[in-house]
């Protein structure tokens, strides 16, 4: 009876190997849809008007701290800048930043 045991086993294997085949496709399906509601909710966050705004004005602060600066008295542009005026500048990015996020905050309704 060896063989009738084997024929037993054997069955048995290839009926836990398509279980785990059936397993595998439904998380493989399941993973999928989970990254296709993942990126769209991703790629809704970063279209909403709060991180548009805050795109925008980095772009815009980033833009001003490079350029280069004319001096009034000698006409020539200067490209190096004081600790004050770096100071002075990061507390207005704060402030700006402060109140681009209140702004977005009340007149967005997420």
């Amino acid at each position: 009876m060896p063989g009738l045991l084997t024929l037993f086993t054997s069955k048995r294997t290839i009926l836990e190997i398509s279980d785990a085949k059936r397993e595998l496709h439904l998380r493989k399906k399941l993973v999928s849809a989970r990254r296709r509601m993942l990126r769209s909710h991703i790629r809704s966050a970063l279209a909403s008007k709060k991180a548009l705004g805050v795109a925008g004005a980095s772009g815009f602060m980033i833009g001003q701290l490079s350029q280069n600066r004319y001096c009034k008295d000698c006409g020539k542009a200067h490209t190096s800048v004081d600790a004050s005026q770096i100071v002075r500048t990061g507390l207005r990015i704060y402030t700006l930043t402060q109140t681009a996020n209140s702004l977005a905050d009340f007149f967005t309704h997420d």
